[in-house]
């Protein structure tokens, strides 16, 4: 039997992105995105920057992370990474020297099955 492969995909440095992005697979953000962002697996790299509403299946932050994140599995924060906003997630990794200055809601097990959307994320921040 043939193996999938997944998608992969790279936002380089200097590189700037408006507007709302979804993908599949993973991406790497070395660069900047602002606006939205939904995706499988997502990592911030150390020179990344991402002002966004986000949602993802697992989120790694060496840059800038400002906005708010729905991440069903796990979001990790690692010692070069700031993030900033609102982040609901299952599981949450802080590595020492990282910035966390965020509100953080830990989803429920039974929640952390599929990615949510960044459309529900920016609803329910619009209903507060």
């Amino acid at each position: 039997m043939a193996k999938q492969k997944e998608n992969f995909s790279i936002l380089d440095m200097g590189m700037l992105f408006e507007g709302s992005l979804s993908f599949s697979g993973k991406a790497v953000i070395n660069g900047t995105v602002k606006g939205i962002l939904k995706g499988g697996t997502i990592v911030i790299g150390e020179q990344g920057r991402v002002e966004a509403e986000t949602a993802a299946l697992h989120l790694t932050v060496g840059g800038i992370f400002k906005g708010n994140a729905e991440v069903s599995g796990q979001l990790s924060v690692l010692s070069s990474g700031r993030c900033e906003g609102e982040v609901r997630c299952g599981d949450l990794v802080i590595e020492p020297g990282a910035v966390m200055n965020a509100k953080i809601i830990r989803r429920p097990p039974e929640e952390t099955e599929s990615p949510p959307s960044a459309e529900k994320t920016k609803a329910k921040k619009k209903k507060k």
